[in-house]
């Protein structure tokens, strides 16, 4: 079992670059893509990078996948210490939403 790396990660660069991969994902089913985040994000953060990226990605990844039309929705909020991730979509089915925190160094 891989271990789980601590490193500090630039959180704004980190989400831009899955912002950068997912919405042509979405354009591609034809759904409009929405990002949220506060102004201001703190600039780094301690985190295992990969697994913070794999799981985003999984999670808008199935937004899409199931979402047949409309949009799916990536937002980000920020308060105190914890960073939190929603994703949400306008599909037909029940709307889903999976969080994930994080804590800013």
């Amino acid at each position: 079992m891989p271990r789980v790396r601590s490193e500090i990660v630039p959180l704004p660069d980190v989400l831009e670059q899955i912002v950068l991969m997912m919405r042509p994902a979405a354009k591609t089913e034809g759904l409009d893509f929405i990002y949220e985040a506060p102004a201001r994000l703190p600039e780094y953060v301690r985190t295992d990078p990969h697994r913070l990226g794999q799981a985003l990605l999984n999670r808008i990844g199935s937004a899409i996948e199931f979402t047949k039309e409309g949009s799916v929705t990536f937002a980000v909020r920020h308060h105190g210490q914890i960073a939190t991730f929603m994703i949400s979509d306008t599909g037909r089915h029940r709307a889903r939403r999976s969080g994930a925190h994080l804590r800013p160094l």
